[in-house]
């Protein structure tokens, strides 16, 4: 019973020491292996440097410009008789019909850009992405942020942009019934109007 009692605390005594030096770092030991490896770090850093400087000096410089857009507005009678702004397109809409644009840039499908956009194709190849951004808490406008090699056609891509989105098919045909929506409720209030000035006379 003794003699395994005293070889439990052998184990014990021998464990704790082996544990407490795997957990342990030697610096002379690291020291040592820096300075044996001292030509690979030094040379794969000096590569990696010329690689950054290299690709510094032949990438194309990005230019990044933004605009604000503000979202045609109709106004809708309340019950308490006040007037109310409502966009009547929403900046989720005009992310869904500039997506589009953006995805044809990513894939290098200039043709159908410039058809968009109405800009010739060399002009289009020039433009990296065009995104549309919301602003928090206000639905009434959106920002729209160019990104472009060439940033002396920045105003030109704003004002095809801009264009884009006022000539959109879907967008007229949503303004249009809008505006025959706001001229069938003109007409009936009119109409109620008359009733109610004949019934007072």
């Amino acid at each position: 019973m003794s003699q395994k009692l005293e070889k439990l605390k052998e184990a014990e005594v021998c464990v704790y020491p082996y544990a407490y030096e795997d957990d342990e770092i030697d610096l002379y030991e690291l020291f040592l292996v820096l300075k044996k490896r001292w030509k690979t770090i030094v040379s794969s850093t000096l590569i990696l440097v010329a690689v950054a400087t290299v690709y510094i000096f032949l990438a194309k410089p990005v230019y990044k410009s933004d605009f604000v857009l503000k979202l045609p507005i109709k106004l809708i009678m309340t019950e308490k008789s006040n007037l109310m702004e409502i966009p009547e397109i929403t900046p989720f809409e005009v992310k869904e019909y500039i997506n589009p644009i953006n995805r044809f840039l990513k894939d290098k499908k200039y043709e159908k850009v410039a058809k968009f956009l109405d800009l010739p194709e060399k002009d289009v190849k020039n433009l990296v992405s065009i995104n549309v951004n919301t602003i928090r808490n206000n639905n009434k406008i959106v920002k729209i942020e160019l990104e472009t090699y060439e940033p002396s056609k920045i105003p030109i891509y704003a004002k095809k942009v801009y264009g884009y989105l006022q000539n959109n098919p879907s967008l007229k045909e949503k303004l249009q019934l809008e505006e025959q929506t706001i001229k069938e409720n003109i007409k009936t209030i009119s109409s109620k109007l008359k009733e109610l000035k004949k019934l007072r006379d």
